[in-house]
């Protein structure tokens, strides 16, 4: 495969440092004017969010009412779907609060933390261990670095040297349906991918630990296909599962997908904050708002409307955000394959896309 372009080349937009943003930002949230807006809130805004902890059990009485809806017929064939995907953002929204609780947002304590993280994130089989090595450390700290981040997508001269890419670019394209249904394994796969790799950083007591806590994952969940019969666990678990891996790759692939590559730092730059109908906002607990969680990790998504109204004032050129809808739909018409920092391309017709802040817009594509 031939080479279109000459090696990636810097970003377009010079990186601002981390702690420019920082300083700007705290600037302005204890400035007088800031305290007389929102009285109190200054104080509150980096401290733990507690009550968070009560999606918990809300969570848990939603998914036991649409399993009893599954398991007594209620509602026939229709029933059973509305009460699967009830279930599926149910776990979604477990799955966030792990999110947050392994970022410090809702509780500090080391030992509760991995607990409380792990039983949210397990219905995806995810130990808390992975999640803080993958996400808090190479992802967060890395984000959207062309070598570094976990997360981010291969570039055309990857693809050029990997059988394997090009064999999934074949079938992964805009154009093809067969990225819908993938989307509903999107993060399985991914973890698993992370899982594989991450393991291989370590032997003994921590390796173990990451099997272990996968394993427990795993097997308690698709344990309820032998507890519950297959019919019950595929609409109680297996089905909602799907479900739950579909809501988590629709926020997380606006996350940054659809920004350039940075090789140096910039999170106004790297990601993308999403507009979501605000019963969704509330049951997803903001994870919509991922510009501010970037900036600040370990403040809860609580504080992300705000965080990002802050932002988007100092950096309106640089601040991204966007109805969930327009940037589903720009990942729907663009390729996951960048050309170089600033590009995408498809490598099937090589048409060449920007990114966010380079030129893609809703109206350009």
């Amino acid at each position: 495969m031939a080479a279109l372009t000459t090696p990636t080349t810097p970003a377009a937009l010079p990186a601002i440092p981390h702690r420019v943003y920082i300083q700007r930002i705290r600037d302005v949230i204890n400035s007088q004017e800031f305290a007389q807006r929102y009285p109190g809130v200054a104080k509150r805004i980096f401290q733990p969010v507690r009550v968070r902890l009560l999606t918990i059990p809300l969570n848990a009485l939603i998914i036991a009412a649409a399993f009893m809806i599954i398991t007594t017929g209620t509602g026939g064939l229709a029933g059973k779907i509305l009460a699967a995907l009830i279930i599926g953002n149910a776990f979604a929204s477990l799955g966030f609060l792990g999110h947050e609780v392994m970022h410090n947002a809702v509780v500090r304590t080391p030992w509760f933390k991995n607990v409380v993280g792990g039983l949210c994130l397990s219905p995806f089989w995810v130990g808390p261990l992975l999640w803080r090595i993958w996400h808090n450390e190479m992802h967060h700290n890395h984000t959207q670095h062309p070598k570094r981040d976990p997360d981010t997508s291969p570039s055309y001269e990857q693809l050029a040297n990997s059988r394997l890419l090009r064999f999934v670019f074949r079938f992964v394209r805009p154009e093809r349906f067969i990225l819908i249904p993938l989307v509903g394994v999107r993060f399985t796969i991914h973890t698993h991918l992370m899982l594989w790799k991450v393991q291989k950083l370590w032997r003994g007591r921590k390796r173990a630990t990451l099997w272990a806590q996968w394993a427990i994952g795993f097997f308690v969940w698709n344990g309820l296909a032998f507890v519950l019969g297959f019919p019950t666990y595929f609409w109680s678990y297996l089905l909602p599962f799907f479900i739950g891996n579909f809501v988590l790759a629709g926020y997380i692939a606006t996350n940054h997908l659809l920004n350039p590559q940075m090789m140096d730092r910039d999170e106004l730059q790297s990601s993308l904050s999403v507009r979501v109908p605000w019963i969704f906002d509330v049951w997803h607990l903001g994870f919509a708002h991922h510009v501010p969680h970037h900036l600040f990790p370990a403040m809860s998504h609580k504080w992300g409307p705000l965080m990002g109204e802050v932002i988007g004032k100092l950096w309106p050129d640089r601040y991204h955000e966007l109805p969930i809808l327009q940037a589903w739909r720009l990942l729907w018409k663009t390729p996951r394959l960048y050309l170089d920092y600033d590009q995408l391309i498809d490598p099937n017709n090589r048409r060449i896309f920007p990114t966010l802040g380079r030129g893609l817009t809703p109206d350009s594509v």
